[in-house]
């Protein structure tokens, strides 16, 4: 490769077939080349009339908002878009960590210009360090080929590859009624709020859409009181019930039973999951020495009430 002072009008910005990333950072990065210049040039190669950015887009979108009339470029002779992606691919990883949506994006287009599948499971995968199994693959190929949406939340939100997996079960439409609540819950209560939606999708053959569409879920979505926040894990706790009505009527009964012996709210109590178990546990946090006493006083107190045998009775009994 040699090294030349490129004109920008001479590089394509609209042609990103070599581009893996969408969602730069540009403040700090343009902070450093206003005060250093460009140290690092980018690579581009020629492709019809004009130049196409092999590697270094950042640089490049920093230097073009710069107002930049030109700037160093290494020029790559190589004619095949393969072989020019590959070494894009390597520069990239030897320099960064890739997160899961450019990973997504480089794995589509090795396949998009001619790189098997197998390559791609028994080279590219372990080589950053993705288990080595179709599934995986799969998943990645399939998360390329979402809407710009979906891929934003994907990137913003740092989505967890359970949460990805369920997405890939459903349509754009589906994705877009959704975000806006899955944007407002963490990692583990997206899952929950896919997996109880996706399984009563299957388990009463009724779309998705339709399942929103329910009276319950419509009446928290058209709230004009509830935020956001509490309109998502309102209806994950809906969609809980509505999957498992057994479970949730006794959660329902256990939260009642506690409010009649005055439980008190610093100190948790919790049963097993789905109540397989007949235990509980009891948790709770103290500063000192004094705190502490005045707990485990307030639970035995709680312990010498014929209230607190009847609950744990009720539970016995299940």
């Amino acid at each position: 490769m040699k090294l030349e002072e490129t004109e920008l009008n001479r590089i394509d910005f609209e042609d990103d077939r070599f581009r893996i990333s969408y969602y730069p950072h540009l403040e700090r990065l343009k902070r450093s080349i206003a005060e250093a210049g460009l140290l690092n040039p980018i690579i581009i190669a020629a492709r019809g009339r004009y130049c196409v950015i092999v590697s270094g887009w950042k640089r490049a979108l920093a230097c073009r908002d710069l107002s930049f009339s030109s700037i160093p470029c290494f020029i790559l002779e190589e004619k095949r878009d393969l072989n020019a992606f590959q070494l894009a691919v390597l520069e990239n990883s030897t320099t960064r960590d890739l997160d899961f949506l450019e990973l997504a994006v480089m794995f589509k287009k090795l396949k998009v210009f001619g790189l098997e599948e197998q390559t791609l499971l028994e080279t590219y995968l372990p080589f950053f360090g993705i288990p080595q199994t179709q599934t995986h693959l799969d998943t990645y190929l399939a998360a390329a080929d979402f809407d710009a949406e979906t891929k934003e939340f994907i990137h913003v939100k740092r989505v967890s590859l359970p949460v990805i997996q369920h997405l890939m079960e459903l349509n754009t439409d589906e994705r877009t009624s959704l975000l806006p609540y899955l944007r407002h819950l963490g990692q583990n209560k997206q899952k929950e709020f896919l997996e109880f939606l996706l399984d009563i999708s299957k388990r009463d053959s009724l779309p998705v859409l339709e399942i929103l569409a329910s009276d319950a879920i419509a009446d928290v979505i058209q709230s004009l009181i509830l935020p956001s926040r509490q309109k998502a894990d309102k209806i994950r706790l809906l969609l809980k019930k509505r999957r498992y009505p057994s479970y949730s009527a006794k959660d329902d009964a256990f939260e009642s039973s506690l409010k009649k012996i005055s439980w008190p709210e610093d100190i948790s109590i919790d049963h097993s999951p789905f109540f397989e178990k007949e235990e509980l546990s009891v948790r709770f946090t103290f500063k000192d020495r004094a705190e502490f006493i005045e707990k485990v006083e307030r639970l035995q107190k709680i312990a010498s009430t014929a209230q607190i045998a009847e609950f744990l009775k009720s539970i016995s009994d299940g």
